[in-house]
């Protein structure tokens, strides 16, 4: 094959090639290009002809123009990722290869890499969030054990000083009825009833205010096991309680910026996994918080709005921050796009928004006016039937106890949740409590003769699981009285176990009322 020859071959695979090759005169000006390249800008290529490349370039990217004219001009081959302009507005991504022809001009090579960027991002998104739930799976774990002491005995110390003050009343009248009032003054070392009632309410307001600080960690702990569980239906969102969680893990971001508005009405499950639309509502929850910010309002509000259209659960999130421009609009969804000048974020939360709606074959609308906000919506498909019914295994739970005082044997490699439990059951139950699933064992070998068995799960040793394997096989009758309790489990292995063993749970922390609740229930 001659010289011209190849010459010929080689220009018409470049103009027929899927590649975008541009010719650039010494001013950057386009001089030739093929089809491919016209079709990567949207327009005709004749209409590229002449024109500055730099036309098509984002702002942002000629910053550098400098330093990689330097580099050509070296000798070097250039390759660089840049955002071309599309024709319909809007910019897409696009790795470049640059060479120096000499004096007749720039060679560059042009190919799409949406793509790419779109799985290289999802990966990141996947890899982050994997080990942020990880992290924060293990933290709750090993929170939700104190938090549950604490609810636990705050609560019933708020009962036991109701019963003490009621007590005192009465000892202190029997006291001044029959000594008289001044030797009951000397013995209560008080001047009455009421001060013994002052007293008493003090110490009452104390512990509610624990109590009510406990549940605040407790409701901000679920949120967290919420956002981080991969363990729901994939397709059963509850709507409105994936908001409330959301809303409780964002309190502190958004208490200083915006004032929270939820308009919530009565709408069915939704086809997506909880924890992904918690992701979702978070990231739009940050970006309305974002935009605020942007806009330096100074009064920033966030509406928070579920609805049912048709066939379909709608969730909107509504600011009044600095809004988006038609341009902006179409970039927004694009993997590491961020308008915040501050590079708060990584430029992914509206990217992971868009692929959790797009896994659920839902679809978001926008409405924004720049200087006044913006509002996203969410329209997810509604999840196919109900709540799935409990299964016959936990219909024969339900069983009427034979005893007048159940006796419950309580295993918990935590001391301090034993004397919570026993506290909180003992007036109904008789309890037998043990740290370990090795002493449970010796303790049913000894004497088996128990109604319930409520056991954690993670614990070293012998944990749960293998107790329960152990009581299959050795007390089969217990083995349908058996209650696990958790903080969270964390590993693929100890989930998937939970998941196929037809026992009941409750997960830490837990009120005094939901731990005699569910006991109550399964004695029958």
């Amino acid at each position: 094959m001659g010289e011209h020859d190849l010459e010929d071959l080689i220009l018409r695979w470049a103009r027929t090639a899927g590649i975008g090759f541009f010719l650039l005169d010494r001013q950057g000006r386009i001089v030739e290009c093929n089809q491919a390249a016209a079709r990567i800008l949207e327009r005709q290529r004749s209409d590229l002809l002449d024109r500055a490349l730099a036309d098509f370039i984002h702002p942002e990217d000629l910053t550098d123009v400098e330093r990689r004219v330097a580099e050509l001009r070296a000798g070097s081959t250039v390759f660089v990722e840049r955002r071309l302009r599309r024709a319909g507005g809007g910019y897409h991504y696009c790795e470049l290869g640059v060479i120096d022809l000499g004096e007749q001009g720039v060679g560059l090579a042009c190919r799409a890499v949406e793509s790419r960027r779109r799985l290289e991002a999802r990966l990141r998104v996947a890899d982050r969030l994997a080990s942020a739930g990880v992290m924060l799976e293990s933290i709750t774990h090993s929170l939700n054990d104190p938090l549950s002491i604490l609810l636990l005995n705050s609560r019933d110390m708020i009962e036991q000083v109701s019963k003490l003050q009621a007590r005192l009343s009465r000892a202190w009248m029997k006291v001044a009825n029959s000594l008289g009032q001044e030797r009951a003054r000397e013995i209560f070392s008080s001047s009455g009833p009421d001060e013994e009632n002052r007293r008493t309410d003090r110490l009452h307001a104390q512990l509610e205010e624990i109590w009510q600080a406990s549940e605040r960690l407790i409701r901000i702990s679920r949120s967290i096991q919420e956002f981080v569980s991969q363990q729901q239906p994939a397709d059963a969102a509850e709507v409105n309680t994936v908001v409330e969680r959301a809303l409780a893990l964002m309190e502190e971001e958004l208490r200083f910026r915006a004032r929270v508005r939820r308009e919530l009405g009565q709408v069915p499950r939704a086809r997506v996994t909880s924890s992904q639309l918690a992701h979702a509502v978070v990231n739009l929850l940050q970006n309305a918080a974002l935009a605020i910010d942007k806009r330096g309002c100074g009064h920033g509000e966030i509406v928070v709005r579920t609805f049912r259209e048709g066939e379909s659960v709608c969730l909107a999130v509504r600011d009044n921050g600095a809004g988006m421009d038609a341009d902006e609009q179409k970039m927004i969804f694009e993997p590491d796009y961020s308008s915040w000048s501050d590079a708060t974020t990584a430029g992914l939360g509206l990217f992971v928004v868009r692929q959790v709606v797009d896994d659920a074959g839902g679809h978001i609308r926008i409405e924004s006016t720049v200087g006044q906000g913006s509002e996203f919506t969410l329209v997810l498909p509604v999840a196919e039937g109900t709540e799935a019914p409990p299964t016959e295994e936990h219909r024969n739970f339900n069983r009427r106890c034979g005893q007048a005082t159940p006796r419950v044997l309580v295993v918990d490699d935590d001391a301090g949740m034993g004397r919570a439990i026993r506290r909180i059951l003992e007036p109904h139950c008789r309890i037998v409590f043990v740290d370990s699933g090795e002493k449970a064992i010796a303790q049913l070998e000894h004497d088996s003769n128990f109604d319930l068995v409520l056991c954690d799960v993670v614990m070293p040793g012998l944990n749960g699981f293998d107790l329960h394997d152990w009581i299959m096989k050795n007390n089969p009758r217990l083995a349908r009285c058996f209650l696990f309790m958790t903080g969270g489990v964390f590993t693929a292995a100890a989930k998937e176990r939970l998941r196929r063993k037809a026992v009941m749970l409750i997960e830490k922390p837990f009120s005094p009322t939901g731990l005699r609740e569910t006991i109550f229930d399964l004695l029958g």
